[in-house]
């Protein structure tokens, strides 16, 4: 949701400008703390978030920053409102430092995940929920487009954003020897759950999926153009072997779960891995 601040008077403003946006019932706002645009924000407590800024706003100037909110299903139909109230120490007219806005939801948003998937409980989607949508920026958060209420931070190295190299005529995310943590416990069953990645890899590169910190006996996968591996962590490899993955082409990468628990792989719908054990992914701090 877009936030404008304006300073509607002749000097520039100084100390600390606090925002509070109010969400209203049946909307989520962020789960963790993040900034934009020089405002930094915390995530919802009980039904606002707060966003401070201390650099001065120009004479005359509009400043604009977003704070992501997701509308749930009892949402779909209704108006709901959103309050905002700006403050500043040195605010000599307090009479124009409030407003609303009143937003018809025709229906909640629907977590559709390419192919077709639903439900999603995690979604890092690629033309929303980041931090920032300039060329060449820097991702320090993924804000979650699923169900359940984390999201995801970056870990070592650098996410840029680049909404020119596309896949599906979509924006993508540069991982330069870097990860992405989901920063939170998704508190899903460990074996009732499915993971899908679409990715375009490099000559040389892979991407490796599986638990942050090293667990045995924890389901991992890496992938490459060339080659994927499938394993338990420090235990079983359940295959180690070539896919039909090309370098710098997009493909999708998944772990689906089957009836009791067990999992297949699967590179662009070729299947390289079939029920492989009913150990699932412990989505507990998962990592990519």
């Amino acid at each position: 949701m877009p936030i404008i601040v304006s300073n509607v008077g002749n000097l520039s403003s100084s100390g600390v400008h606090t925002a509070v946006l109010t969400i209203p019932a049946n909307i989520t706002g962020p789960a963790i703390a993040f900034t934009d645009n020089g405002w930094s924000c915390g995530a919802q407590v009980g039904t606002t978030v707060t966003c401070t800024k201390t650099t001065t706003i120009a004479p005359l100037a509009d400043e604009t920053f977003y704070i992501p909110v997701i509308p749930q299903a009892g949402a779909g139909g209704t108006n709901v409102t959103f309050n905002l109230s700006i403050s500043n120490p040195g605010d000599s007219n307090t009479g124009n430092n409030t407003a609303f806005a009143t937003n018809a939801v025709v229906a909640a948003a629907p977590v559709i995940a390419p192919g077709g998937v639903t439900g999603a409980g995690f979604w890092s989607k690629a033309d929303g929920g980041k931090n920032c949508t300039t060329t060449g920026c820097t991702i320090t958060t993924w804000f979650n487009s699923g169900t359940v209420a984390v999201n995801a931070v970056t870990g070592l190295g650098t996410v840029t954003y680049d909404p020119v190299t596309q896949i599906n005529f979509n924006p993508t995310l540069y991982f330069n020897n870097a990860s992405l943590n989901i920063n939170n416990n998704l508190a899903l069953p460990t074996r009732a759950n499915s993971i899908f990645v679409v990715s375009r890899i490099g000559a040389g590169g892979n991407f490796y999926i599986g638990t942050q910190t090293a667990t045995n006996n924890t389901r991992s996968w890496r992938t490459s153009p060339t080659t994927d591996q499938w394993m338990r962590y420090n235990s079983t490899v359940f295959y180690n072997g070539t896919n039909n993955r090309a370098a710098n082409v997009p493909a999708i990468t998944s772990t689906v779960r089957q009836a009791g628990g067990a999992s297949a792989g699967y590179t662009n719908g070729r299947s390289v891995l079939t029920s492989a054990s009913n150990l699932a992914f412990t989505v507990n701090n998962l990592g990519i």
